[in-house]
């Protein structure tokens, strides 16, 4: 007798229908490649022309830090702070209406916004570089610049140079007095005391000092 056959082996199989590939179609999609990896050869060069830049500013200055204007010590420096931002405020925040119609005349009198446009300053350089700097750069435009300039309302307020006629006090944070007391009671038993007597005087001291600056 016959062996027993499996009828799956009788049946048709199915051949491939594709049509192989036409030799302008291989060029294409070779084409294709080449332009993507030359796109990440370009994003590549970007990255490393950063980090050149990064390596002589450090070499220039070796105890290169974050730009704070709250921080700042020496004269000079503060001057080149602040020489710096004039033009990127110029080219990059005043052609926008909403940062027009947000930083006031009077913003270099306001240490505060100082601070806050050297950090949105420094947030528009890393946006603008290396790959994937669209996605960074709408973050920055629509998360780190908008929240930037409603910030920015919110400090200067109705402010104006008429404003700043009388200097202002310098003001430091209540509590210096306390440090110990509160130190030593949250360490022991993570409550917090009551407030000292201290800080009582300190506080009032505070409350004459910003009944005493312009508004």
């Amino acid at each position: 007798m016959p062996e027993h056959q499996d009828p799956q082996e009788h049946q048709h199989q199915p051949e491939d229908s594709t049509p192989p590939l036409t030799l302008e179609e291989k060029v294409d999609l070779l084409a294709a490649a080449l332009d993507a990896t030359h796109q990440e050869l370009e994003d590549s060069k970007a990255q490393v022309r950063g980090l050149s830049e990064d390596i002589t500013r450090l070499l220039a200055h070796p105890d290169f830090q974050p730009q704070s204007w709250l921080a700042v010590e020496e004269v000079e420096q503060a001057k080149q702070m602040l020489e710096d931002l004039l033009p990127w405020l110029k080219t990059h925040f005043l052609p926008f209406q909403d940062g027009r119609d947000a930083l006031r005349e009077c913003w270099m009198h306001h240490p505060d916004v100082i601070e806050v446009l050297l950090a949105l300053k420094a947030a528009h350089g890393d946006a603008m570089r290396g790959r994937g700097w669209g996605t960074q750069a709408m973050t920055y435009f629509w998360v780190y610049r908008t929240q930037t300039i409603e910030g920015i309302r919110n400090l200067m307020g109705p402010c104006d140079l008429s404003m700043h006629e009388t200097p202002a006090q310098p003001v430091e944070a209540v509590g210096r007095s306390a440090i110990d007391h509160v130190a030593e009671r949250w360490v022991a038993t993570r409550t917090m005391p009551a407030p000292t007597a201290g800080e009582h005087a300190e506080a009032r001291e505070l409350t004459a000092r910003l009944l005493s600056r312009p508004l």
